[in-house]
């Protein structure tokens, strides 16, 4: 009988410190600061597919952007580099059989409807 009554002493000891810790603990508000420790965050580009050779090129090719630029997407073996008006060349990867994009970010090439078509949208930032 003594052994049930430490346990029931205990218990309402733990259940009242719980209950007192979380009537102090306000809520924060818009304008309160907390400190948190820094989680390293890794930038991970999305899985690329692999396309046929026949898939390879239909993507390649010289677009004419609404800007005036001209987008230039040429094979080197497996892989597709793309520039626009002939400057920095740009290794892209397919994401689907209708987008490309660059590692870094810097370039995506959605094609709008077939390859053959002609029709790109174009997001670049320059780095």
């Amino acid at each position: 009988m003594r052994t049930l009554t430490v346990c029931a002493g205990l218990t309402l000891a733990v259940l009242a410190l719980v209950a007192s810790s979380a009537a102090s603990a306000a809520p924060l508000g818009s304008g309160d600061v907390v400190a948190a420790d820094a989680i390293p965050v890794q930038r991970v580009s999305p899985r690329s597919i692999t396309l046929y050779p026949e898939e390879l090129a239909d993507l390649r090719g010289a677009y004419f952007l609404s800007n005036g630029a001209v987008l230039n997407v040429q094979g080197q073996g497996q892989k597709l580099v793309a520039s626009i008006d002939g400057k920095r060349q740009i290794e892209v990867q397919a994401l689907s059989r209708s987008l490309l994009a660059a590692r870094d970010g810097s370039l995506r090439i959605d094609y709008q409807g077939a390859p053959q078509d002609g029709r790109v949208r174009v997001a670049y930032t320059p780095q």
